[in-house]
């Protein structure tokens, strides 16, 4: 049997043709605005969702896969297959890793699944469940396609640069605090943490704890 991956809905992949690849399984990643909820899914386009995101940027919530959610695909491929990898966002972000490891908990004699914290997210989280399924694809065996996954994981990093961190701003970093935009400050993520660096990539808050995210103010 075919190992078969399991990951969060909100994963993005370089290469589109993976959002509906057969050996990748999504559990859903609940995007909860005021009036409505939407499953932040791999082809979800910001246009799509920018109209709640800017009516109360305040209230938005998303939900990771739940214990049940996970069961209810855990037993569904258990029809197909006795050996499952399931990769999940950053544990340090949300629940999704915990709750995978406790759905994962009822499966113990009757299929292998290991549970993986990516320690990363989205387009991160794509390239480490990318590697398992061309691992699963190539006929490679769990164990070697868990030691591979997990040989990337501490060498990856994600880094997202802004050069404005106020909503709608006509253009990145027009001179922050009255600086030139060579100073514009651009907070970047690496794995679980928040960290905020100018554009010579030096810190711009050399003390600040790992993890907590700083807004510059005008």
């Amino acid at each position: 049997m075919t190992i078969q991956i399991v990951t969060d809905s909100s994963v993005r992949f370089l290469n589109p043709d993976n959002n509906h690849h057969d050996l990748i399984n999504l559990v859903p990643t609940t995007v909860r605005f005021k009036d409505e909820a939407v499953e932040d899914r791999p082809d979800l386009q910001l246009n799509d969702v920018r109209t709640q995101f800017e009516a109360d940027p305040g209230n938005v919530y998303a939900d990771p896969p739940s214990v049940e959610q996970l069961v209810e695909v855990y037993s569904r491929l258990q029809a197909k297959t006795d050996e499952i990898v399931s990769i999940h966002t950053s544990a340090g972000i949300n629940s999704a890793f915990r709750n995978a490891v406790k759905a994962s908990e009822g499966f113990r004699g009757r299929c292998d699944i290991q549970v993986l914290d990516s320690t990363s997210l989205s387009a991160g989280l794509g390239m480490l469940v990318s590697s398992a399924a061309t691992s699963a694809t190539a006929g490679i065996s769990l164990e070697d396609a868990v030691r591979i996954v997990r040989g990337i994981i501490p060498r990856m990093y994600i880094v997202f640069f802004l050069d404005d961190l106020s909503p709608g701003a006509e253009w990145p970093g027009q001179s922050v605090a009255g600086y030139p935009r060579q100073y514009a400050q651009r907070p970047s993520i690496s794995h679980d943490r928040t960290r905020t660096f100018n554009s010579h990539g030096e810190s711009a808050y050399p003390h600040s704890r790992p993890g907590k995210a700083h807004r510059i103010r005008d």
